[in-house]
């Protein structure tokens, strides 16, 4: 089927937050550009890259949950790297900023002397962050047809 430019289908208003300007969910313009440099199959690989990441991501995010229950930062930080980088890949900005707050934070917690007395509920925080995070972009990426 033919899919509309990504540029012509309309956003969903950002709600701001209070403490910094938001970003949009999706950067449309970054998908554009790679559907645009993949050629005549752009579309439907990024198509495919999208469906993976949204089925993909929710275990990811389920994984980092139960490493903090279990008190596995390195899991956790992994884990958010690898977020980190598909989120930003598909241009969820604010997305990978929040899974980039979350590896600083472990990775700091696993290297600095007295982590273990690090509150786990610090990370629990980012992590329900996150999780809230990813249905944003969740939420735009199925209404733009992926």
């Amino acid at each position: 089927t033919m899919r509309a430019p990504l540029s012509t289908l309309s956003a969903a208003p950002a709600q701001p937050e209070a403490s910094m300007p938001q970003p949009g969910v999706i950067d449309r313009e970054m998908l554009e550009s790679m559907i645009v440099f993949l050629g005549p199959d752009g579309h439907a690989l990024v198509a495919d890259v999208v469906q993976i990441f949204l089925k993909s991501t929710p275990d990811i995010i389920q994984q980092m949950d139960t490493a903090l229950q279990r008190a596995d930062l390195l899991t956790v930080q992994l884990a958010a790297h690898s977020l980190k980088s598909s989120s930003a890949t598909l241009g969820a900005t604010h997305l990978s900023q929040c899974a980039t707050r979350l590896e600083i934070a472990t990775r700091e917690a696993r290297t600095t002397p007295n982590s273990a007395a690090q509150p786990m509920a610090r990370f629990e925080v980012m992590l329900d962050q996150l999780r809230a995070e990813f249905n944003r972009p969740d939420a735009e990426l199925k209404d733009m047809g992926y």
